[in-house]
């Protein structure tokens, strides 16, 4: 039924010629494992329910809530869901920057860009070498391979793309 309501909702958006709400997904490929264990919470509803939030959180603050929310549901988190809500985070900071997915292909980091103009700027100072070899696609080459491993890579992303928090807010400020 939920999912009926939102499709008819997006048809009479798309009739009356109103943009759609719903932020553009990015899609990450980034060897790590993230995922919401049976003993967290038992519960396949509660798992489902979970997922959903963490695809319906549009920016940061509503990711912070979820987090809250988790450890008074269900307690402190284990790693795994730890690693899906920063998952989570470059999904919401990569939307800023009209990055579409963020893709390992050793020994680089592929980004692929809507809008290559407004993605440049979250490559300014990036560690390593940056190439744009068509005008929807960066690859990043970290200085090292250790940048791509699990515990190096997400930390890197996060940073990277953090600077689109400033960019909005920037935005956002009057005068």
């Amino acid at each position: 039924y939920e999912f009926y309501c939102r499709l008819l909702e997006k048809v009479i958006r798309a009739v009356k010629g109103e943009p759609d709400p719903t932020p553009r997904p990015v899609h990450l490929e980034l060897n790590v494992a993230a995922h919401i264990p049976q003993q967290y919470t038992a519960s396949a509803r509660s798992r489902v329910e979970i997922y959903r939030r963490l695809v319906g959180c549009r920016t940061i603050a509503d990711l912070r809530q979820l987090e809250r929310d988790l450890t008074d549901a269900f307690g402190p988190f284990p790693q795994t869901v730890g690693t899906l809500l920063e998952l989570a985070e470059i999904r919401v900071l990569a939307r800023a920057w009209k990055i579409d997915s963020i893709i390992v292909r050793e020994p680089d980091i592929v980004f692929t860009v809507h809008d290559l103009a407004e993605a440049q700027g979250a490559f300014v100072d990036a560690p390593g070498s940056v190439r744009m070899p068509d005008p929807r696609t960066i690859h990043l080459r970290p200085p090292s391979p250790r940048y791509l491993e699990p515990q190096t890579i997400l930390p890197l992303l996060r940073k990277l793309l953090a600077r689109a928090e400033a960019k909005e807010t920037a935005t956002c400020e009057p005068g």
